[in-house]
């Protein structure tokens, strides 16, 4: 842990007179510190494009330091001296031979080749002043004419020492009319291609023939570019570029390593994805349980509210005919009128018990009682019809 002191007073003056950035690395810290720092001492800071107009020699007002009760400010920076440098590849390059002239091509790179000369001469298949297969199964080469030659001896040189280590070459059209190839090794798929970089050269566009005022051109410059990636959504995950002192041709065992890095590396992700997608599944099943146990909670809960309601409802019913009942013996009735009285209280006290949960609980215990009796003495009766000789039942 590193402690930085700063004064008010001081970093106002060092923060008017130096760019934030600049400031930053001075002070060892990143520019969000910074003006962290200068938020809690309550001094101003510039505007964006507070820089842009002093250097185009605009004067710029700034505002006054206000009084504040923080003089200084301590910021504690931690610093990790635990970091471990990426280690260096150690591996043996192994020297692949590269061809000299076009003969005994592979036929994956022979039908490439005969591809892009025939449409060489076609305008909409240049990009940027480069030339590249559309619309087939090809192979993923992006160069000019001139390089052509030496992409596809690069291109066969891969491929047949794919071969060798037992890699499936294989080329295929995607999306329109794009291409891409790649080795096919242990189910994955690693994506190559050759690549060629361009200068751009500015020139002013003619006012008649353009309605931007410059014109770009791009103009290969011969540096080759080999791209390996294991995702289909193909991006420069791994690089081989020609340099001062070493073309790509002298780096080809280079590029095998880095594919079996990357053969590794899919077969780990691809692993690791397997394992995220079982312990999806469990949890999904367990989010299943939790929603059937709190939607088996709910109706046990709605139930009982229910049960409660109609509870009380059947009891106000019950003391409803009581006192029917109790006016009844206060009256004088004939024969007749007691019957039909009699019939009315019977109605309406099957209505209540209806209502009742407490009764329909209770009838619902005694029917399953009376049936578990009678399946009882129904066994009973079987057992005596068989007699003590039956196989099937054995004497006591």
């Amino acid at each position: 842990m590193e402690k930085i002191h700063f004064q008010r007073n001081q970093l106002y003056e060092q923060i008017w007179s130096t760019s934030t950035i600049r400031l930053a690395k001075q002070y060892g810290i990143s520019p969000f510190q910074l003006n962290r720092v200068c938020k809690v001492l309550n001094i101003p800071t510039p505007k964006v494009g507070h820089w842009a107009k002093i250097y185009a020699g605009k004067k710029v007002k700034r505002p006054p330091l206000k009084p504040f009760d923080k003089t200084s400010y301590v910021l504690e920076t931690y610093t990790s001296t635990n970091v471990s440098k990426p280690k260096k590849d150690t591996r043996e390059e192994k020297i692949i031979p590269v061809r000299k002239q076009l003969r005994g091509l592979h036929p994956l790179v022979l039908s490439t080749y005969q591809h892009i000369k025939q449409k060489e001469n076609e305008r909409y298949h240049y990009h940027c002043g480069r030339i590249k297969p559309f619309g087939g199964n090809y192979l993923d080469v992006n160069v000019s004419p001139s390089g052509l030659r030496r992409a596809m001896l690069i291109m066969d040189a891969i491929i047949k020492e794919g071969l060798r280590r037992g890699y499936g070459p294989k080329a295929e059209r995607y999306d329109y009319k794009g291409v891409r190839s790649y080795f096919e090794i242990q189910e994955e798929k690693i994506y190559f291609r050759i690549f060629e970089y361009s200068n751009i050269i500015k020139r002013k566009a003619d006012s008649q023939s353009s309605y931007r005022q410059f014109e770009y051109e791009y103009v290969p410059n011969g540096i080759f570019k080999l791209s390996l990636c294991h995702n289909a959504y193909f991006y420069d995950e791994k690089t081989i570029t020609d340099s001062k002192s070493r073309l790509v041709e002298s780096k080809l065992g280079r590029f095998f390593n880095i594919v079996e890095d990357l053969v590794h590396l899919s077969i780990q992700e691809r692993k690791e994805y397997e394992i995220k997608r079982i312990r999806e599944q469990e949890e999904a099943v367990l989010r299943e349980k939790a929603w059937l146990l709190r939607e088996a909670e709910e109706k046990r809960l709605k139930s009982l509210e229910e049960h409660s309601v109609a509870y009380t409802k059947s009891q106000f019913i019950y003391q409803f005919i009581d006192e029917v009942e109790r006016q009844k013996n206060q009256l004088s009735l004939d024969a007749y009128e007691k019957v039909h009285f009699d019939e009315w209280l019977f109605w309406a006290r099957k209505h209540a018990d209806s209502l009742n949960p407490l009764k329909q609980t209770l009838n619902q215990i005694l029917e399953s009682i009376s049936e578990k009796k009678n399946q009882c003495q129904l066994e009973l009766l079987n057992s005596k019809k068989l007699g003590p000789s039956s196989p099937d039942i054995t004497e006591p």
